[in-house]
């Protein structure tokens, strides 16, 4: 009985992590990549004028 809820424990608390990192990881790409578009449609402006 213990050795289940053991081994079901860390099984949930995985995939809470996993789903958390996933969320986490997205956010953290979206804002590189519109950082990253912003400094290059700065660099566009600069070279335009």
């Amino acid at each position: 009985m213990e050795t289940d809820r053991l081994r079901i424990v860390p099984t949930r608390h995985a995939a809470h992590h996993t789903a958390h990192h996933t969320a986490h990881h997205t956010a953290r790409h979206a804002v590189r990549r519109a950082a990253c578009r912003a400094a290059l449609l700065g660099a566009g402006l600069l070279a335009a004028t």
